[in-house]
C-alpha cells in the first residue's frame, strides 16, 4: 500500500498536494489525520481552506466527516464573504448525518 508515500506528502510544500494526501488517508481510515484536516479549516490562508474543502468533497460517505462538522459550521459565520467557500461547505454539511 502507499501509506508511507501519502504520509510523506502531508509535508509537501503544495497546499493541494497536502490536502489531497490528508483526505486520501482519511478515506483509508488512517488515525490522526482528522486533527490536521480540522486545523486547515481554521487557516488564515484562504487557499489552504479552499484546498481542504475541495478535497473533502471526494468523501462520499458523510459519516466519515462527522468529526469535521463543528469546524465546517464555523466557516458559515456571517463574517465570511467568500461565497464559493460558503456554498462548498454547505454541500459538505448536507452530507453529514
Amino acid at each position: 500500500m502507499n501509506l508511507p508515500i501519502l504520509k510523506n506528502l502531508l509535508g509537501d510544500s503544495n497546499t493541494t498536494v497536502r490536502a489531497a494526501s490528508a483526505v486520501s488517508l482519511l478515506l483509508l481510515a488512517e488515525p490522526n489525520v482528522n486533527k490536521q484536516i480540522v486545523a486547515w479549516r481554521s487557516s488564515p490562508d484562504a487557499s489552504d481552506r479552499h484546498a481542504i474543502i475541495n478535497q473533502l468533497s471526494r468523501v462520499e460517505d458523510g459519516r466519515r466527516l462527522v468529526f469535521a462538522r463543528e469546524a465546517l459550521e464555523k466557516l458559515l459565520r456571517p463574517t465570511r464573504d467568500d461565497r464559493y467557500e460558503v456554498e462548498r461547505v454547505q454541500r459538505l454539511l448536507a452530507r453529514i448525518p
